[in-house]
């Protein structure tokens, strides 16, 4: 992807990366990055912020699913009440989207024991080492992980999902620039090849929905 933005874009592109979700906020949040990709709730809220302008989003939706043993009591969210339940990180979408099912469904954090982990693959392996009654994570993760790593465990449903990841930028002068370097790389052999590979399926424009289904995990 970046020799393809060094070419569209006729500037040097490098990628960067942080050790954490915490860090990563924190320099994005000082404007460390000409171009974020960031998890969605992170970049609505740093566009919110006036910080960095919104571009595109990966059209793949994640969605959080929750794990419990196959012989586990728990057969319908609403038993997860006094539960303890594993989550990637808070500032993860799939937490996010995950605390919103279980408020749709009527429990509140006060109603279960929340244990936040270090990524999604923690989240389960607490689960694992039996320290939780239940696990959250992303489907993908959980869709790629072995069979034989989870044959003691099913899936107890879904949370809703999400915009993919956001992409911005910090100067307004390359939003055009991007979307149509963007565009380029999703339709060149290149392009197609990563989607294929990663499963995000392509970019689509951030949109006013897009923003209003972000804001409604803050509410």
């Amino acid at each position: 992807m970046n020799v393809s933005l060094n070419k569209a874009l006729s500037e040097p592109v490098y990628f960067r990366t942080a050790d954490n979700f915490s860090s990563f906020k924190r320099l994005a949040e000082q404007q460390s990055y000409d171009i974020l990709m960031i998890a969605p709730n992170l970049g609505y809220q740093l566009s919110v912020d006036g910080l960095y302008k919104p571009v595109m989003h990966v059209s793949y939706r994640p969605q959080a699913v929750f794990v419990v043993p196959k012989n586990s009591t728990i057969k319908s969210f609403s038993d997860l009440k006094h539960m303890t339940i594993a989550f990637p990180p808070s500032l993860a979408i799939t937490t996010k989207v995950a605390y919103q099912k279980l408020t749709e469904i009527g429990l509140q954090k006060v109603d279960y024991q929340s244990v936040n982990r270090k990524s999604h693959l923690e989240s389960f392996r607490w689960l694992a080492l039996e320290k939780s009654d239940a696990a959250a994570l992303t489907l993908s993760v959980w869709e790629a992980l072995p069979k034989a790593e989870k044959k003691e465990f099913r899936s107890l449903g879904l949370s809703n999902s999400s915009p993919g990841i956001f992409i911005l930028v910090e100067d307004l002068k390359w939003v055009e620039p991007l979307k149509k370097a963007l565009i380029s790389f999703e339709q060149s052999p290149q392009g197609q090849a990563y989607f294929e590979a990663t499963k995000l399926m392509g970019y689509n424009p951030i949109t006013v929905q897009d923003l209003s289904e972000i804001k409604a995990l803050y509410q």
